[in-house]
């Protein structure tokens, strides 16, 4: 299982163990609150992992992980069972063991003033603990997406609200939600820019790797929002991050995509990004590189600066004013780090000669990302999502044809092969050729407007 997602899960049990610590405190005496409230969030992972009944190996792995012991499929199923029964009985919060003991905390911790308080810190902590969980159980069940993440919210609204009822009395229930903390509040206000953006996210070409690297990152960041909303200390955390591959590999997509998504979490205020090259860094005399590049970063401010070449700063001999840009970006990086986002972007090998050309630079970065070339199946996808963009027929023999030619051209790609660039060169080719091809035509029909023939297409570099 990848690394972020056993961190995540290990972070989970470490706030329901601090929850049943403060528990301990406040009533005096022991419990076993922890290892109950970690069990039912096994058990709503069972539930949604089963929701297709077909359980694959990462999703095995998970709620092994989740349950401290091996699981078969027979018993993940039994605790999936069991959570259903708990969902339909009539007392459904008071049914799931160690939540109301939470709300209990909360009582206890808030006394009377509990409906005026924005600090129900405990029962908020644990409505983001099943979400958190519910999301990585459907991210694991790729079958059936959809119907799992409607079912999926449907859960959460009635524990939301179901705690919220019992916590403070149904006539309350809204006003806890506009007290809410920033971040819990904006990702409420923002679920449907949200589910569109990761949608957008999804209908992306390809990406695999780099998709579940944004969910997980999504993940730590509700994570953090949690524990802030516990009270508990969380760790300064960088998000500035390094992203390396090949020419149209979709690296300013995901960049502009990732500064929506942060804005629509709380995380960055304005969410625009800022491309910016050498040229826009670097100035040709003394003194003006830094008012340069502080200019670009204030323009950053509340979203993410993308240095598109961002090697191109670093020179071996050290004799222009590029270390000087890297410098100021450096000192803007640590001071200002919870305002803006550095995302620097290059070719694989001298991104890497330009993180070892400052001692500190590496360090800044706590995501390294590499957007791998696109397949020449993938290519054809890009292609036919282009024809069906701007409304032009399609065929099986066209896509056929597609194929072959992408096969024939990453076959003798060199290092300077722009992927999707490629596909969208060849798209507005076929556009001009078509133009010439019906203007020597008198009637021109509908169909005609919007048929491509193999001759419209030239597969070349």
């Amino acid at each position: 299982m990848k690394k972020e997602l056993k961190e995540t899960i290990e972070v989970i049990k470490s706030l329901t163990l601090e929850i049943e610590n403060t528990y301990e405190n406040f009533f005096g005496k022991k419990s076993r609150l922890a290892d109950a409230l970690n069990d039912t969030l096994c058990d709503f992972g069972c539930y949604i992992c089963n929701g297709d009944t077909f359980l694959g190996e990462e999703e095995k792995e998970f709620l092994e992980d989740m349950a401290d012991s091996k699981l078969t499929t027979d018993k993940i199923r039994e605790r999936s069972k069991r959570f259903e029964n708990k969902i339909n009985s009539e007392n459904f919060i008071e049914m799931l063991v160690g939540v109301s003991e939470v709300i209990k905390l909360d009582r206890k911790n808030q006394g009377e003033k509990i409906g005026d308080s924005t600090d129900v810190t405990f029962s908020n902590s644990l409505i983001q603990m099943f979400e958190i969980i519910g999301a990585i159980s459907i991210d694991l069940n790729h079958d059936d997406f959809e119907r799992e993440a409607k079912r999926y919210d449907e859960i959460i609204q009635k524990i939301r609200c179901d705690i919220n009822d019992i916590l403070i009395g149904k006539e309350k229930t809204s006003h806890v939600h506009k007290n809410k903390d920033l971040q819990n509040d904006k990702m409420i206000e923002n679920s449907d820019l949200l589910n569109s953006l990761f949608e957008e996210l999804e209908n992306l070409v390809g990406m695999e790797y780099i998709k579940k690297e944004i969910y997980s990152m999504v993940n730590l960041l509700k994570i953090k929002s949690m524990r802030t909303s516990a009270g508990l200390l969380s760790p300064e955390m960088s998000l500035h991050m390094v992203f390396t591959g090949n020419p149209g590999t979709g690296k300013t997509t995901i960049a502009r995509l990732i500064a929506k998504i942060y804005k629509a979490i709380g995380v960055l205020k304005t969410g625009q990004l800022i491309e910016v090259d050498r040229s826009g860094l670097v100035a040709g005399y003394v003194g003006h590189t830094e008012t340069k590049t502080m200019d670009a970063i204030d323009s950053a401010r509340g979203g993410i600066l993308f240095i598109d070449e961002a090697y191109a700063l670093y020179k071996e001999d050290g004799r222009d004013f590029g270390s000087e840009a890297i410098v100021v970006l450096l000192k803007a990086m640590e001071d200002r780090r919870n305002e803006f986002i550095v995302v620097a972007a290059g070719y694989d090998r001298p991104m890497e000669a330009f993180l070892l050309s400052n001692p500190g630079l590496k360090s800044r970065f706590s995501k390294h990302i590499h957007f791998p070339d696109y397949s020449p199946k993938e290519l054809t996808l890009i292609l036919k999502h282009l024809l069906e963009k701007y409304d032009y027929n399609q065929s099986e023999e066209l896509d056929n044809y597609f194929l072959e030619g992408f096969e024939r051209l990453c076959a003798n790609k060199d290092e300077n092969f722009a992927n999707a660039r490629v596909a969208r060169n060849i798209f507005e080719e076929a556009i001009m050729k078509q133009a010439n091809r019906l203007s020597e035509k008198g009637q021109i029909s509908q169909e005609e407007l919007r048929t491509f023939v193999k001759q419209d297409f030239t597969f070349v570099i």
